[in-house]
């Protein structure tokens, strides 16, 4: 397979994996949910408290940092955790990366889980230092 098909396979599989878990939200759209100006989610994203991604000259927001009209619980401790050097995409792949030490559950599905909160802090700390599974 050619570099351009392989290009192409991976946003495909990226755009799926993302539709899967919830799906996206555009940057106003986020503003809407968390009663804030645009501005401010550009500003929540610069300073690591967001994760969003490019995809033709627009910012989207996985909708799974969200539960309710609020930013997930915990989200921002795992983000320190991960800080600020790792790519968006890296740290989509390791929110929805399954973990075997976690019953089998992606790390935003375990976040849900109060007691999973260390463990998962300890492998953002250490991530792509390790075997992501």
């Amino acid at each position: 397979m050619n570099k351009e098909l392989m290009k192409l396979e991976g946003q495909r599989r990226f755009r799926r994996l993302i539709e899967s878990h919830g799906g996206v939200l555009s940057t106003d759209e986020v503003a809407s949910l968390l009663n804030i100006t645009p501005s401010a989610v550009k500003e929540l994203h610069n300073k690591n408290k967001l994760i969003s991604f490019l995809r033709e000259g627009t910012h989207y927001f996985p909708a799974w940092q969200f539960k309710g009209s609020a930013i997930l619980p915990q989200l921002q401790e795992v983000m320190d955790a991960l800080g600020k050097d790792r790519t968006d995409y890296a740290k989509i792949r390791f929110f929805l990366t399954h973990d075997k030490s976690l019953n089998g559950m992606n790390r935003i599905e375990a976040l849900s889980y109060e007691k999973n909160i260390i463990s998962i802090i300890e492998k953002a700390k250490t991530f792509d230092l390790q075997d992501p599974t």
